[in-house]
């Protein structure tokens, strides 16, 4: 799949206008293509702009300039290795701090006795999700949400001691 021309500006020193195909990356409207961008792309010739009309009276945009020089870089490519890991990387820590915001989170509004919060809580300290896996302080956090109401925490009580039942037997 071919990416779409775009008319783009040079570089600062020569301001030229070129019209370039399979640019390997994205590039947002007003952008510039640095100096050796520019010049690893081959020469395609000159871009022969599209007709807007059947008489081929009207110029477009692209025939105002002189001597549009259209370039082709070729097939696309994906992005570099080193790109692809430190993204990978960036993803991996926003999702961390993500997840330490709402790890935070539950712990203030459990510990101001929201039973939600302490539900949410509880489910994390049945799985270990952020924190280390502890049944007893699940259960706890289970029922002190329970006892607010919460029928979430009250099934999840159900289950941990139906639970504790069959394993004893």
């Amino acid at each position: 799949m071919k990416a779409p021309m775009a008319l783009l500006p040079g570089n600062v020193l020569t301001h030229q206008i070129f019209v370039v195909t399979n640019f390997p990356y994205v590039l947002a409207s007003g952008d510039t293509i640095n100096f050796l961008d520019y010049h690893m792309a081959k020469d395609a010739g000159v871009f022969a702009a599209p007709t807007t009309s059947t008489n081929h009276t009207e110029r477009t945009d692209y025939e105002d300039h002189e001597g549009v020089h259209k370039y082709d870089y070729g097939k696309i490519c994906p992005p570099p290795q080193w790109f692809i890991e430190a993204e990978a990387a960036k993803a991996a820590k926003a999702k961390q701090t993500a997840m330490s915001a709402t790890l935070k989170l539950d712990q203030e509004k459990a510990a101001e006795g929201s039973p939600l919060y302490q539900y949410r809580l509880g489910q994390r300290y049945l799985t270990g999700n952020g924190v280390e896996t502890n049944l007893a302080k699940a259960r706890e956090l289970f029922q002190k949400s329970a006892d607010q109401g919460n029928a979430d925490a009250a099934a999840e009580l159900k289950k941990l001691s139906q639970n504790a039942a069959h394993q004893a037997n």
